[in-house]
């Protein structure tokens, strides 16, 4: 069976809740972040994505980092990070719920 066909998402709306976010980020049964990448607060984290760590300073655009999470494949084809929306693994709620979670993520949070 064919993946499904790569979705484009345009960002509209409010960022949510970021103590949800974190939730599903770090549950490995919802967002499972922490299976790839590194992120503040989170223990035995993976290395095979890019660290996530001070997310929020990056300033990256909500637009980004909305597409990144409901279908990465739109920026890279080849990426192993899950298609969060398209695959209904996360509801658009749930999306800007870790957003919202990774944009607090600021310099001053990491701790040596």
């Amino acid at each position: 069976m064919p993946p499904p066909p790569v979705s484009e998402v345009e960002w509209k709306g409010e960022l949510g809740d970021p103590e949800r976010g974190k939730t599903i980020a770090f549950s490995t049964p919802l967002g499972n972040c922490l299976a790839c990448h590194e992120i503040n607060g989170g223990d035995q984290s993976g290395t095979i994505g890019p660290s996530l760590m001070n997310y929020g300073s990056r300033d990256l655009p909500y637009s980004y980092t909305y597409q990144r999470l409901y279908d990465t494949r739109w920026y890279n084809p080849d990426a192993h990070m899950p298609m969060f929306g398209t695959n209904g693994v996360l509801t658009d709620s749930e999306i800007r719920d870790v957003m919202a979670f990774l944009y607090s993520l600021k310099d001053s949070d990491h701790k040596e």
